[in-house]
């Protein structure tokens, strides 16, 4: 998983970039956090409108 969320930072242009301030260099994940907006699960790469994100996430 760190890889690709590493890889998702990177390919955003995230890191090195604007997010490298609030996450530290060699950050690895070590949990699995799920979140959902109505169902729908927070995934890399997926977009959600506005009205889709209204209610609070599940976590």
């Amino acid at each position: 998983m760190s890889n690709t969320l590493s890889s998702s930072l990177a390919e955003a242009k995230l890191v090195p970039g604007p997010a490298a301030s609030l996450i530290p260099e060699g950050f690895k994940p070590s949990v699995n956090l799920r979140v959902s907006f109505d169902g729908k699960d927070v995934e890399l790469g997926n977009l959600f409108r506005a009205n889709e994100c209204k209610r609070s996430p599940s976590i």
